[in-house]
């Protein structure tokens, strides 16, 4: 776990290194050496997070050993398509203004179910909100000739464009964040995941 001395000494773009350096760490099979017992008692005592990773509900995205982090080491928060809503802005604010974080990271990924699913079925009365967010996206990418060669959507180019809308909205949504970016206490940014290589891309 971080201590409150090392989250004070991190400025956000160090943290966002501290993050490259984990994944490199589990590309490479070289994870650090963990007593998860031990941090789960250290945690009991507090917490010190250096960053919010916001990504999909999708299960092949394990994000705390993807960065190659503990327990205690970051806030994660998951919702289909990693969209955002006003509970998840909430606890972003919480996460970076109560606590420290220093970085919003919102990962998008490869074959996502919940954007497959806003294009598929549209009509959904259960897809609304996903819907209304993820069709921004899909409706941008199409205007840009996002096509791939069998003329449908390019499913990699909506996710990506995903992420960017995520992070304006967020923006937009949060005068607590946007400030916050704007005096340089944190970064809001973004990242894709290849699910078939294993391979993060900050954006």
């Amino acid at each position: 776990m971080y201590t409150k001395e090392q989250l004070e000494s991190f400025t956000p773009e160090s943290v966002l290194q501290e993050l490259k350096d984990g994944h490199w760490r589990f590309r490479n099979e070289e994870p650090k050496n963990r007593d998860l017992h031990d941090e789960r008692k250290e945690s009991t005592m507090g917490q010190h997070p250096i960053a919010l990773i916001h990504s999909c509900i999708d299960s092949r995205i394990p994000v705390e050993i993807l960065f190659d982090q503990g327990i205690g080491d970051i806030f994660v928060s998951r919702i289909a398509g990693n969209v955002e809503n006003e509970d998840v802005i909430a606890g972003m604010e919480i996460a970076c203004r109560d606590f420290g974080a220093k970085l919003i990271l919102v990962m998008g990924h490869e074959d996502c179910g919940a954007i497959k699913a806003v294009s598929d079925h549209h009509d959904s009365p259960e897809l609304k909100h996903l819907f209304k967010k993820i069709s921004c996206a899909i409706q941008e990418v199409r205007e840009k000739d996002g096509m791939d060669e069998g003329g449908k959507i390019n499913f990699h180019e909506v996710a990506l464009k995903n992420v960017e809308l995520t992070i304006e909205r967020i923006r937009q949504s949060s005068d607590v964040l946007r400030k916050m970016e704007e005096q340089g206490k944190i970064i809001i940014t973004g990242a894709y995941y290849s699910i078939v290589d294993g391979f993060i891309t900050f954006l």
